[in-house]
């Protein structure tokens, strides 16, 4: 009698091919920057766009030079947010620009 693999689960299947093609961590990044206004709330999001994450640095234009300077304080905070909305570490650093 020959030996039969049991069937995989779709989810385990696309979850294993999203590891080995190093998709996960930009789904992550992704899922990062669309929960922006969620994470900093309407008055910011209005004033800020998260642009890209690049090598754990999340790169995002603000409106001006005072919403930068409150953001600046905010950064740590946003940081932790961000992260814990996706369970992964994939922001390390927050640039504001203007």
């Amino acid at each position: 009698m020959g030996y039969t693999k049991a069937p995989e689960s779709l989810s385990s299947v696309l979850g294993n091919l999203l590891k080995k093609r190093g998709w996960e961590r930009k789904i992550k990044e992704f899922q990062a920057l669309a929960n922006w206004p969620k994470i900093v709330g309407p008055k910011v999001a209005e004033n800020s766009k998260p642009v890209r994450i690049e090598g754990q640095k999340l790169f995002v234009r603000v409106e001006n030079s005072v919403w930068k300077n409150e953001l600046v304080f905010m950064q740590k905070e946003i940081k932790e947010k961000l992260n814990q909305s996706v369970e992964a570490e994939v922001i390390k650093d927050i640039i504001f620009v203007n």
